[in-house]
Formats: C-alpha cells, structure tokens, sequence
C-alpha cells in the first residue's frame, strides 16, 4: 500500500500545483467582479484542486492499483 501511496502522492501533489495555478486568473477575475462572494476564497480553490488531482489520478490509476491488489491475492 506504500507503494501505491509513493507513487500517486507526488502526482497528486504536482497535479494540485499546476492546477491552482492555472485557476489563480480566473480566481481573481470572480474577486474582482464581485468581492462580496463568500464562496470565492484561495482555501476553497486549493481543497477544490486538490481533491480534483486526488478523483482524476485514482481513475487514471485504477488499472495499477486493481493489479497491485490481484498480485497480493496470489
């Protein structure tokens, strides 16, 4: 399990960063149109990223960790 931790954490991690860089312009473009927004906020952007990376790398990756648990079973 480790190793499946090691290997999607940094993918995740990158993926996140680029992400909330991507979304930065877009982010301070709502700030501008209306700064009153509650749900416009840097933390929403980056848990929102976040979890983003994590559902995308976990489908992408299924066909690893499906393999990785079949090798265990034998």
């Amino acid at each position: 399990m480790i190793t499946l931790i090691n290997t999607f954490f940094p993918i995740i991690l990158g993926g996140t960063t680029i992400l909330i860089i991507l979304m930065l312009p877009f982010y301070f473009i709502r700030k501008k149109r209306n700064p009153d927004d509650e749900k416009n906020t840097i933390i929403r952007l980056v848990v929102l990223a976040f979890l983003t990376m994590t559902i995308f790398v976990l489908i992408f990756g299924s066909g690893l960790i499906m393999m990785y648990f079949d090798d265990l079973r034998r």
